[in-house]
């Protein structure tokens, strides 16, 4: 009973983002660690995976080239696998963590939004920002965030109106390095009136 009662507070920390972050930067070589939960666009609850994004002492100086040297893609392989073992002890059993080696870029994102008449507009607004969540954290370090593909995203929520005039902000595509990986949250996706 002793026993158990002293590792209480060692598991009890054990299996939130918090958990996984620490985890993360207790593994030698880690300098930053960002942990986000994967939401399920339709509804807006979690997607039961949690994706770790992480960066040691070269990725931010490398991640103003063009193209990753080989050398460093092998070490980042190796590193995501050390991770991985060490967050056995971190993340809560049955959620896979996803490792990636990035540089993160938080992305901002205003929309101006239409509906079809009749509609819940707080509810379509919310499934508009969940889509664009979705799309963002979605995608793979290295890639653009094109505004075109976005609006494809968004055309899928029903009761809202593809105008093509959705995005305000950014005003364009945002063009990535190969170890850049752009990311967003609900608070940065707001709906505005233009």
């Amino acid at each position: 009973l002793r026993e158990r009662a002293r590792g209480f507070w060692t598991n009890a920390r054990r299996g939130t983002l918090g958990a996984i972050l620490q985890g993360a930067l207790s593994v030698s070589g880690v300098e930053t660690a960002t942990a986000f939960e994967l939401l399920d666009p339709a509804k807006g609850t979690p997607d039961y995976l949690v994706e770790l994004i992480v960066a040691d002492q070269y990725t931010d100086l490398l991640a103003d080239y063009a193209a990753v040297p080989a050398a460093y893609e092998a070490q980042s392989d190796a590193f995501t696998v050390t991770i991985s073992n060490q967050l056995d002890d971190y993340r809560a059993g049955g959620i896979p963590v996803r490792i990636r080696v990035a540089s993160v870029v938080m992305l901002p994102v205003q929309l101006a939004l239409s509906y079809t008449a009749g509609t819940d507009v707080d509810a379509v607004t919310l499934q508009a920002r969940l889509a664009c969540v979705s799309f963002i954290n979605a995608l793979n370090p290295g890639a653009n965030f094109i505004v075109a593909d976005l609006k494809n995203s968004l055309a899928q929520v029903p009761g809202l109106v593809v105008t093509g005039n959705e995005v305000v902000s950014p005003a364009g595509d945002v063009v990535t390095t190969a170890l850049q990986v752009l990311r967003t949250s609900l608070t940065l996706v707001v709906s505005v009136n233009c």
